[in-house]
């Protein structure tokens, strides 16, 4: 691997370049701290829409982490045609956090238990990666199918429902709400100063 620039290109490093040690280690950190808040966000929101026990959070938020980190390291090394090769972090995705709550939900409503709640919910998200995995080698076929106008309207959709759970958790979150402390003005000073520093 080479440590220089490469002229006539607009990238800083080729794909197989290797950065010096101190530029590597603040693209590390940046990477960290960009992926840290996402990556414990979901477990955290579907922790505090079930009513789970701290333990029980704790848990699911330990494995988001692993999990991100599994897949990431998977991603970044190439293992045949498994890993892109490139930097690309692989995190939790909002986009299940409402199909969790909702289905965790009913669960609750109906008296399961919370392990058996924990345990079906993982066991749905385990069985459903092995169909994105498999719908992985015929998404260039569904191209004329999942146009950029279908795909943007799923991504908008996603953020449409992650609304209420940004402002439940703006005026306090759940806790709040049970406690009766929702939209107090700490709780909403503490929303704004996150808004204004993110």
């Amino acid at each position: 691997m080479s440590d220089i620039n490469h002229a006539g290109s607009d990238l800083i490093f080729e794909l197989e370049d290797r950065p010096p040690f101190h530029q590597a280690l603040v693209g590390a950190i940046t990477h960290l701290l960009a992926i840290f808040v996402p990556m414990v966000t979901p477990a955290l929101i579907v922790g505090a829409a079930l009513q789970l026990s701290a333990e029980t959070t704790a848990y699911l938020v330990s494995m988001a982490m692993i999990a991100s980190g599994i897949g990431t390291w998977l991603q970044v090394n190439r293992y045949g045609i498994v890993g892109s090769g490139l930097l690309s972090i692989q995190s939790v995705n909002f986009s299940f956090v409402t199909v969790m709550i909702a289905l965790g939900s009913s669960m609750k409503s109906d008296g399961f238990h919370e392990e058996l709640i924990m345990s079906s919910l993982l066991g749905v998200s385990f069985v459903g990666a092995f169909l994105v995995v498999g719908s992985s080698f015929i998404l260039p076929y569904l191209r004329r199918v999942i146009t950029p106008t279908v795909s943007g309207i799923v991504v908008l959709m996603i953020g449409l429902s992650l609304i209420k759970v940004g402002i439940i958790d703006f005026g306090g979150g759940f806790a709040a709400k049970s406690s009766g402390t929702f939209g107090n003005y700490e709780h909403l000073g503490v929303g704004l100063l996150v808004l204004i520093v993110v």
